[in-house]
C-alpha cells in the first residue's frame, strides 16, 4: 500500500512539473487558440523552436509603407501589453531566459522587421 501511495505521489509530482520546453509548447499552444483583438493585426500566430527560443509573428493589415516607426513604437507596445496580459506565462518564460522572436509582416506576408523580445525590453514593451 505504501508504494503505490508513493508511486501516486511520484507521478502526480511528475504530471505538475513541467519542462521549460514544455511550458513553452503549452504557451504556444493557448496563444495560437486565442485571437488578439485589434484591426490592425490581421493575424499572429507562434512557433516553438528550441528549449531556448520561439517565433511570434504578426501580420498586420497595413502595406510596407504603412508600416512606420510610429505604428512600432505606438501601437505595436499596445498589442504586445495584450498578449502579455492575456499570457502571463509569456512574462515567466522570458525571465527564464526564453527569447521570443517577434516577427512583423504586411499584409502581403512579407517580412518587415524582426526583434528578440527578452528580459531586457519586455519591460516597457520597447522592442523596436
Amino acid at each position: 500500500m505504501k508504494k503505490l501511495v508513493f508511486f501516486l505521489f511520484l507521478a502526480l509530482v511528475l504530471v505538475a512539473c513541467k519542462s521549460k520546453e514544455g511550458k513553452i509548447f503549452a504557451f504556444v499552444e493557448e496563444f495560437n487558440n486565442s485571437e488578439i483583438n485589434n484591426p490592425l493585426v490581421k493575424l499572429s500566430k507562434a512557433y516553438y523552436i528550441n528549449k531556448k527560443e520561439a517565433n511570434i509573428d504578426f501580420i498586420l493589415n497595413a502595406t510596407d509603407s504603412t508600416i512606420t516607426n510610429d505604428i512600432l513604437k505606438t501601437s505595436f507596445p499596445k498589442i504586445l501589453d495584450q498578449v502579455v496580459s492575456t499570457h502571463p506565462e509569456l512574462n515567466n518564460l522570458v525571465k527564464d531566459d526564453v527569447i521570443f522572436n517577434l516577427r512583423i509582416y504586411n499584409q502581403f506576408g512579407t517580412k518587415v522587421i524582426e526583434s528578440p523580445l527578452n528580459k531586457d525590453n519586455i519591460k516597457h514593451f520597447n522592442v523596436f
